[in-house]
């Protein structure tokens, strides 16, 4: 019996990070969403205390944490002085907001409310901030005499001391009141009128819970009717930070993972929860409405033990043994436990064991049934609040029957024994399953330091009185609009946008428009959406297509029209049948919604399920490894699980249409899902059904038992097939699915003999991985005992008709006959296809799939393709959440189906509309209102450091001697020293960090090497270098003061190679304490604020005025500027900021906010500091120059007049014998399913290798390496097939992009483009599925080291074998093709060769239509065309020629519009709405250019029309080129420019922008192929772009689409033969359109030649009229640098080598390379360094090297190095990046055993090696993966040094040649030579140690050996790569 009363929670407040209610706070739990960010600047700046060092005195090594956002307090509701609010800790102002909102929510916030017996007891731990704050400020004695003995005069002692003081508040008279912790609760009673009694409690991190027991108590005893329980934590300051810092419990690397094994340490957060509590009788009487009930409070205290604040699981379990005794019930019936969650190892193993001691006794059947978590890894530790926050998630839990999610844990903490226990860790919001045997029940854990423990019991209530409201926290809803017309349904769709505007939620929005929504209205649309954000930009694009008239041109499936009258005649339910069947299936709906989740709960009390519950196998916990979910698949995948399991969902979908009042017509079902179907319509009991399919199931699968069976699908016609089929063949058709999809069914011989057949007759089969022959004879034993079990339900002759599998027609009417067809059917064909075309000859137009997945939605499709018809599904296994299901109920209220959408939100809140801000509110956070200090800007508003004053120089010398502590020198003059305390602060933490980055550079080598390697950053750019290949000589610089020594770090920046490397100048120490000699530097500019001037370019170049631009604002969210116009911004800073750094391509994806791009600049900004040094000026490091070997290189001159064009052709090539480097790794690889077959068949190809590799259908959120298939799904031929192919591939990649090491991604894609990307032959129709390459291409530009590849197949069915090689020997060509003889080639480029004899492809007169040729470069080309070839154009725009505004300046300035515009509305007195009239402005400009290259048409006597319409829009083109015809006639030609940029790195891109890109680009390409298919076209040109060639950093979906162009292109030229010439120009960037005089000064200053608008619109004509191999042209500005021959000398001097070796070559070319760089910032690398003549090494003396230009966006180099007699020895190629080659090369770190020889004996015996060759010094131990050795520099063996580029250590290079034949020697039988290298990396290091260690790794090839090094100093810094060097066994 329960010695507890039951507590009713009647009502709840919360406030905790990224929350301001209980919807939100629950809406965060839902969805998962980390609410943890860096510290904010209001809270403490991060640069002032922050450290990751965990022993550093005084400061914190955690940076994170949760905040609360501003929330509104308003002072005169609750009657306080807005003066007293700085006075008043925030604790106690957010208390108030959460007691008043409580109240509220427990419907007591009234006049007439009697709280006279109400309570109030919170848990309030440790101090407030104020107090911190006010005790701080009254240490100004120790701030006096400290200063006093700086020697400073009193005067400014007494100033700096005041100075100090205004950092804090001033005392006042409500200051005493304001920082007490009590008063946290006093006030609240205190304001809001409260009786009873007010205290908080203090029980640390448990004060919630010890608050709340204090209020049961006053409960149980009878002292107080109501209690206000809670905790209240704001103290989230820097001593709450140090506390935890000095404990230490932070995660050092900074997140909260409770009960993960990453766990290791917590994070703090702010909050305040609050719980009304009454007696439950009382709550019932008064009818209130009740959460939750809580059932019994246990604690205890842990007693003696090691430590004050360890944990003791004893001690805990003795506080869960008391609360079910309170409760009465066993913790058997518990199925959630929020945990207090340390998130330590120690303490969740701690946690877990207390647990499990009290848990696991009742855990009779070995099955963990307790879901285990914790809100902290949402919103971190909030310590005083934190077992509130727990309370409240566990009520809302219960209250909607959810079983909440925890984060972050990717692998449960080993050390949880979770094995066979009785908890699980969920780590997936899931519906909570309940029968009716008892109530829901959780329980919420809470411990203290000090030792207290708390346990509380909580029930899910299920009796007679209220229950509130459900939070709407769906993660999508339904906004549907109606109105008479187009153009009323605009307004009210435009009325909607409003309201977003004014902050009105999608909840909110959504629930009035459903009152509203009429389906008989003739205007409809339905739009889904996750929130009023995605919402607005869906209807932004609603409203835009309705006024055009285009709605077709919007491909979104979230969007939905509806015109006119419902197209509705009769609608159909259609059922789906085993194979629909999937983990978690219909999981929101039951979550959602009461009537879904009902189905589950009513199946846990079916007999038939009692040993075997149903939503187990749907729903079951969270698995972790590829086993744990196949063995979930597999449970769900066995018969008499599925079938029943697929009904449950049917059921729950059937419910929500039957409460939305829609119902069917008539009724059908796939197989199983005609049993579904029967029971839908009443002819069976639908209560029968679940048990009913089990039973179906159990004797399908006895059948199948009993007899051998197979099935296999064939991709034809029935007729085709049944053909083929004889009777001895012993083969039916079971399933006849669609025009083109049949399943054969029959004996395991007959089906492998048919397959034989089938394939001897040119057609496919897929094998099916089912148990038997189903419908077929192989299963006709289970039909009769199936009609038997029929026979015990009761039947029915009503209802809606159902159509049958067998017959394709109605059931009959009568029972018995009625049971007999349903028995039959298991053994007799399913004649789906048939069936659907008989219900749509009998008046069915609309079907509604009701189930999981879409199969059946697209059958549906494919078998009444051509004919008029909807076919609609409620879910899809591919998207998250309820998108499926509102996608699909918005397309039936679009279609004008009546039905009533409240219905669903029963139940449930409207959230509020928002209201109007008070006018003396204030916004507070968890921080005290008002502060002095921390500044507002955060750390750009502290002090920056003063310069050191230094004393005049003496003539009298002086002596220093040692002393203990020397006084501070006396200083005059009138320097500020207000931040003296701050300046000694700072330099004895530098000196601290000086001594650890000295301790740390002598770690091991190999840690030291991972993290160096880890961290490599970009080359630091060379100031004042001169054009390639000139001499820079410079006087040096006037001797000056030597700089503070800076230690060597791990993560040094590596240098750049330099043309003329300085020689390191010996300086000799400084003396301490002597006089400093007069420098004589350059003027110091003054100081810049970046922050203004940052401010004053966006305004100048977006026309946004100062005053409306915020720090925070994002640049491309916030203010709609592009890339293009981020560039010209940076470009125009850089301009007038010349020292500021140069701001990379690639790093413009993480410049989000204006705040970003000032604070980047701020670095190397002239006078402003950085954060941690002082502001002084560093000596000028005078440059030298060094004699060089005799190279001649001729400057090198980009003349944007040179073009140099390319053709893409296929290149047969071997594959090298090595493999992509991730799968050397032990990470799984996922494998798409759009192609099961091919992906099964790779997946078993990949494990057979040893490889993990698992088919999904998309990859799970923590894929690093995925072979994506997305280019063979079945998607149709065209745009939207195009856009829906290439969104899911790079959502693909998107995934991959987020795993954190580029090095372990791997990304591979497969499509069948003709197994030639469309350069071979045609690519046919899956020309729209070809840009995957492009997206590979990116990806490569992006993730440097990461595993990538691009592969054409020509027979997807065959190519697994080849695929599988590609990977594992394929090496790192990205672009592979294979024929269907299985050929290999690879893309290559070479220059174009054309044929004069071409002539142009039109007559003059001919008509040619343009897309985006109105403006830009596209314009300028066409004009030349049309005025050399005598063409007429018609040009397409989206710009209409509106009539152009009085006053305004016809300019294509938008900024001038901008201007001309306010000018204008201020003059008429109007309000200026700069929003509006920016995108005014941006339109007329839009509209000048146009308007002037009409004009400039004219005058070149060019006849062109201009015509409005949307290149998207096949309605509007077809209307433009109808005109065109009525006015010229035909169209003869098209050139098709049109196009729009939406740059984001792959990580950030979404499925919107790529559908904005593929719009114009391919959309508009479809549209104008199908708008032109009736006209003779004779040309075809496209402009494509460079990217889709090389890939571009940040222009995935760019790069793809243009990709699709190109193979569009081929495709096209394949169909029409000579009649069109078609050309693809993939063009460089051109000096005009897009690229404005700032992004040119960019590309300039990048070294990339632009095109330039003459010369290249002269090309595209000239080129045009040429004929030429294949369409695709790749169009560059050619370096005029022509191929040269240099001479040179090395070796034949005294002391010289007397032959010149690989090392020697190696480094000749690196200084060539360096010599050539065209950009002073980039480094030179070696690529594919080839020795062609092996063992043959050139003697000393003079050869010659030929210098081939290889024309790119960079130039690269090929190298050829001969010897005097012209014999080729060597050859290489060199390339340049900012980067480096990618990340290095990764080395085995352990399991190696020592040498089998000594160093000596190996050279004497093995090497054979001359004395003075000796590169390796010592040899430290190898295995079967690698090795590790100690070597020699050069300096060391005496070599001269006087040929080499900085940082290239010849023999370095010659000891790893030597390790590899050592190893080769020892590991591979035989010793092998050096053939080649891949990639040579060098790090230009000031100084080259005598001795340098290497790692290495090997991989055994076909060939021989491929090896990949690295070299580094002793101390970790990298010296060089080598990657991919290959090594010949004897006779390869």
């Amino acid at each position: 019996m329960s010695t507890s009363p039951p507590i009713a929670i009647v009502g709840m407040s919360s406030l905790f990070a990224g929350s301001h209610d209980l919807l939100g706070f629950w809406r965060d739990i839902v969805s998962a969403t980390d609410r943890l960010t860096d510290v904010p600047p209001h809270a403490w700046l991060i640069e002032d205390y922050y450290d990751p060092d965990p022993s550093a005195p005084d400061m914190t090594y955690a940076k994170r944490g949760g905040y609360l956002e501003p929330v509104a307090f308003d002072p005169m509701e609750f009657g306080m002085p807005p003066t007293t609010i700085p006075a008043t800790d925030t604790a106690q102002l957010l208390a108030l907001i959460a007691a008043k909102r409580v109240l509220q929510d427990a419907g007591k916030y009234s006049d007439e409310a009697d709280l006279s017996r109400t309570s109030v007891i919170l848990g309030v731990a440790s101090a407030t901030e104020l107090v911190v704050e006010m005790g701080s400020r009254l240490h100004h004695p120790l701030w006096r005499n400290a200063l006093r003995k700086a020697g400073l005069p009193e005067s400014r002692v007494q100033e700096i001391v005041q100075l100090i003081k205004d950092h804090y508040q001033p005392w006042q008279e409500s200051t005493f009141p304001g920082l007490l912790g009590n008063v946290v609760a006093g006030r609240i009673a205190n304001r809001l009128n409260l009786g009873g009694s007010n205290f908080v409690t203090d029980a640390a991190c448990a004060s919630s819970i010890s608050a709340l027991q204090a209020g049961l108590h006053e409960l149980y005893l009878g002292d107080s009717d109501m209690v206000i329980a809670g905790g209240v934590d704001a103290l989230n300051d820097i001593l709450m930070y140090m506390c935890f810092s000095k404990t230490p419990a932070f995660s050092p690397t900074g997140d909260c993972r409770p009960f993960s094994e990453d766990a290791d340490g917590t994070l703090i957060g702010e909050g305040v929860g609050m719980l009304a509590l009454r007696r439950l009788e009382d709550a019932e009487r008064d009818g209130d409405e009740i959460y939750a009930v809580i059932r019994g409070l246990g604690a205890s205290s842990d007693g003696m033990g090691s430590s004050v604040y360890a944990p003791r699981p004893e001690g805990q379990a003795n506080a869960l043994r008391r609360a079910y005794e309170h409760a009465d019930y066993s913790p058997a019936t518990v199925e959630l436990v929020e945990a207090h969650g340390t998130a330590t190892k120690a303490g969740d193993a701690a946690e877990a064991r207390g647990l499990t001691s009290v848990f696991g006794p009742a855990n009779e059947t070995g099955r963990a049934w307790c879901a285990l978590g914790s809100v902290k890894s949402q919103i971190g530790h909030t310590k005083a609040a934190a077992g509130s926050a727990g309370l409240i998630k566990v009520a809302l839990a219960l209250h909607h029957r959810v079983l909440p999610p925890t984060l972050k844990v990717s692998k449960p903490n080993s050390l949880l024994g979770l094995e066979d226990g009785p908890l699980y860790i969920n780590t997936d919001t899931r519906p909570w399953i309940r029968g009716s045997d008892h109530p829901r029940r959780g329980s919420v854990s809470s411990f203290g330091f000090g030792g207290s423990n708390f346990h509380v019991a909580l029930e899910e209530y299920t009796g007679p009185g209220n229950r509130p409201k459900k939070l709407r926290a769906w993660s999508e809803d339904l906004l549907v609009l109606s109105a008479t017309d187009r153009d009323s349904l605009a307004s009210r769709i435009e009325k909607v946008r409003s309201q977003i505007e004014q902050g009105y939620s999608l909840g909110t929005l959504a629930a009035q428009a459903a009152e509203d929504f009429d389906a008989n209205a003739h205007a409809r649309v339905a739009v889904v959406a996750s929130d009023a954000h995605e919402l607005g930009i869906k209807l932004d694009r609603a409203v835009e297509v309705i006024r055009a008239g285009s709605e077709e041109s919007l491909p979104d499936p979230d969007v939905h029209f509806g015109f006119g009258p419902s197209k509705v005649e009769r609608l159909a339910f259609i059922f789906p049948g085993q194979g629909s069947q999937y983990v978690g299936m219909g999981a929101e709906a039951a979550m959602t919604f009461d009537c879904a989740r009902a189905v589950w709960d009513e199946a846990v009390d079916i007999e038939e399920f009692a040993g075997d519950r149903l939503d187990r196998a749907v729903f079951p916990p969270p698995a972790f490894t590829d086993d744990e979910r196949a063995q979930q698949f597999n449970t769900l995948t066995a018969m008499a699980t599925a079938q029943p399991a697929i009904a449950a969902v049917s059921l729950g979908f059937l419910h929500l249409l039957r409460g939305l009042g829609v119902e069917a017509d008539a009724m059908a079902g796939h197989s199983f899902g005609e049993l579904s179907a029967l029971a839908a319509s009443g002819r069976m009991e639908e209560k029968a059904l679940l048990a009913t399919a089990r039973k179906r199931g159990e004797l399908m699968a006895e059948a199948a038992a009993s007899k051998e069976g197979a099935m296999i699908a064939v991709p034809s016609d029935a007729e085709t097939v049944r053909s083929l089929i004889d009777p001895s063949d012993d083969v039916v058709i079971a399933n006849d699915n669609a025009p083109t999809e049949v399943v054969l069914a029959g004996s395991e011989s007959a089906i492998t003999n048919m397959t034989t057949k089938l394939k001897s007759e040119g057609l496919r089969s897929i094998r099916l991985p089912v148990a038997s022959a189903f419908h077929s004879n192989i299963v006709s034993d289970s039909c009769d005992p199936f009609h038997d079990h029929l026979a015990e339900l009761k039947w029915s002759d009503g209802g809606p008709e159902v159509y049958a599998n067998k017959t394709a027609d109605v059931y009959p009417k009568t029972p018995k006959a009625a049971r007999r067809l349903l028995a039959d059917q298991l053994a007799s064909p399913v004649r789906f296809r048939e069936m659907i075309e008989a219900m749509h000859s009998s008046g069915v137009t609309h079907f509604v799939e009701v189930g999981p997945g879409r199969i059946l939605t697209k059958l549906v499709g494919r078998c009444l393709e051509g004919r008029e018809h909807v076919a609609i599904s409620l879910d899809d296994k591919k998207v998250d959440g309820l998108r499926a299901f509102w996608r699909g109920i918005g397309a039936l209220a679009a279609e004008g189906v009546s039905m009533n959408l409240l219905a669903l939100s029963e139940g449930y809140q409207v959230p509020d509309a928002p209201v109007e801000a008070k006018p003396f509110e204030i916004m507070i956070t968890g921080f005290n209102h008002d502060r002095p200090y921390p500044p507002q800007d955060g750390a750009a508003g502290r002090a920056g450091p003063n310069p050191e004053e230094i004393a005049e120089p003496t003539t009298e010398a002086r002596t220093v001697e040692p002393e203990v502590s020397t006084p501070a020198p006396l200083v005059s003059g009138n320097v500020d020293h207000s931040v003296a305390a701050e300046i000694h602060r700072a330099t004895i933490e530098a000196h601290r960090r000086y001594q650890e980055l000295m301790a740390d550079s002598h770690r091991s080598f190999l840690d030291m090497a991972a993290v160096a390697l880890g961290q490599a950053s970009s080359a630091a750019s060379v100031e004042g270098r001169a054009p390639t290949g000139a001499r820079l000589d410079r006087r040096p610089e006037e001797p000056t003061a030597p700089p503070v020594p800076v230690p060597n770090v791990q993560s040094r920046q590596e240098h750049t190679l330099s043309s003329s490397p300085a020689i390191q100048e010996s300086v000799a120490p400084a003396v301490v304490g002597a006089p400093m000699p007069a420098e004589r530097s350059e003027p110091v500019p003054a100081a810049v604020d970046v922050t203004a001037l940052a401010l004053e370019v966006v305004s100048e170049k977006t026309g946004y005025p100062v005053e409306m631009l915020d720090l925070d604002m994002e640049m491309e969210a916030g203010l709609g500027i592009d890339s293009i116009k981020q560039v010209e911004i940076l470009s125009e800073l850089q301009e007038r900021l010349p020292g500021i750094p140069e701001i990379a391509p690639d790093e413009l994806a993480s410049l989000r906010t204006l705040r970003d791009v000032a604070e980047k600049l701020a670095v190397g900004a002239p006078g402003v500091p950085s954060s941690n040094s002082t502001a002084t000026t560093p000596a000028p490091v005078p440059e030298v120059t060094q004699e060089r070997t005799a190279l001649v290189v001729p400057n090198m001159v980009i003349d944007p007049t040179e073009i140099t064009a390319f053709v893409p052709r296929l290149v047969k090539d071997q594959r090298p014998g090595f493999g992509l480097f991730a799968l050397a790794g032990d990470r799984g690889i996922e494998i798409t399913d759009e192609n099961p077959s091919l992906a099964e068949a790779l997946s078993a190809g990949l494990s057979a290798r040893g490889v993990s590799a698992s088919v999904v259908e998309r990859p799970s959120e923590s894929a690093c390496a995925v072979i994506c298939l997305a280019g063979l799904s079945d998607m149709p031929a065209g745009p939207v097939g195009a856009l829906n192919v290439h969104q899911s591939a790079i959502a693909v990649a998107k995934v991959v992009a987020q795993h954190p090491k580029a090095e372990e991604r791997l990304f591979v894609t497969v499509q069948s483009t003709g197994g030639c990307f469309g350069l071979g032959g045609s690519p046919g129709d899956h020309a729209w599925r070809g840009g995957l390459a492009g997206v590979v291409k990116t990806a490569a530009r992006e993730w440097p080291g990461a595993s990538l590849k691009a592969i054409d197949v020509a027979d997807p069915e065959r190519s697994a074998d080849a695929i599988l090689d590609e990977l594992f020997f394929g090496g790192p060509a990205l672009e592979v093709a294979y024929a269907t003889d299985g050929t290999r080639s690879v893309v290559q480029v070479e220059t174009l060769a054309t044929d004069d004899s071409g002539g142009p492809a039109l007559e003059p007169g001919s008509v040619v239509v343009v897309s985006g040729g109105a403006r830009g470069v596209t314009a300028s080309s066409v004009a030349k065309l049309a005025e050399k070839w005598k063409v007429k154009l018609a040009l397409l725009g989206r710009s209409k020629l509106a009539e152009w505004p009085e006053g305004v300046p016809l300019t294509t300035d938008p900024v001038q519009i901008t201007g001309a515009l306010a000018s204008s509305a201020k003059a008429l007195g109007e309000r200026v709405d700069f929003s509006a009239i920016q995108k005014q402005a941006q339109s007329l400009a839009g509209s000048a250019e146009v308007r002037m290259s009409l004009a400039e048409l004219d005058a070149r006597g060019i006849e062109a029309i201009y015509l409005t319409a949307d290149v998207t829009s096949l309605e509007q083109v077809e209307a433009a080129l109808d005109q065109v015809r009525e006015t010229w006639g035909s169209i003869d030609g098209i050139v098709h420019g049109a196009g729009v940029l939406r740059d984001k790195s792959i990580a950030d891109m979404t499925p919107d922008r790529v559908a904005e890109v593929f719009g114009p680009k391919v959309g508009g390409l479809g549209v104008l192929l199908e708008a032109t298919q009736d006209d003779a076209i004779q040309l075809i040109a496209l402009f494509s772009s460079i990217a889709a060639r090389a890939g571009n950093a940040g222009q995935v979906a760019y790069a793809a689409a243009n990709e699709v162009l190109n193979k569009v292109a081929a495709s096209e030229a394949a169909r029409r033969g000579d009649r069109c010439r078609v050309r693809s120009y993939n063009w460089g960037p051109w000096a005009g359109g897009m690229v404005d005089e700032a992004l040119a000064a960019h590309f300039e200053r990048q070294g990339i030649a632009l095109l330039g608008v003459d010369a290249g619109a002269q090309f595209f004509v000239d080129e045009l009229g040429l004929t030429g191999v294949g369409v695709e042209r790749v169009v560059l500005a050619a370096p005029s640098f022509p191929a040269t021959t240099q001479s040179f000398t090395l070796g034949g001097g005294e002391g010289d080598k007397k032959e010149i070796g690989s090392s020697d070559v190696a480094g000749l070319a690196l200084q060539l390379g360096e010599a050539l760089r065209p950009i002073g910032t980039m480094r030179a690398y070696l690529e594919d360094f080839v020795i062609t003549l092996p063992g043959q090494e050139m003697a000393a003396g003079a050869h010659s090297v030929d210098v081939e230009p290889i024309a790119a966006a960079i130039p690269s180099y090929r190298l050829v190095f001969r010897d005097n007699d012209g014999a080729v020895h060597h050859e290489t190629i060199v390339r340049y990046s900012e980067n480096g080659a990618g990340s290095p090369p990764q080395v085995p770190s352990g399991g190696l055993e020592p040498w089998p020889l000594e160093v000596g004996t190996a050279y004497d015996t093995v090497l054979g090696t001359a004395t003075d060759r000796r590169a390796i010094l010592n040899l430290e131990g190898l295995s079967e993966e690698g090795g590790m050795a100690l070597l020699r520099s050069a300096a060391s063996l005496g070599w001269p040094m006087k040929d080499f580029v900085k940082g290239f250590d010849p023999a370095a290079f010659e000891g790893l040649l030597q390790l590899a034949e050592l190893w080769t020697h020892q590991k591979a039988g035989a010793m092998q030579r050096l053939a080649g290298m891949g990639q040579m990396v060098v790090h230009s290091l000031e100084t080259i140690p005598e001795r340098m260690r290497s790692a290495f790794r090997a991989r055994k090839t076909e060939r021989g050996t491929l090896f990949d090094f690295i070299i580094a100093t002793e101390e970790g810094d990298l010296v060089a790569e080598l990657r991919e060097v290959q090594f010949d066994a004897p006779g390869a």
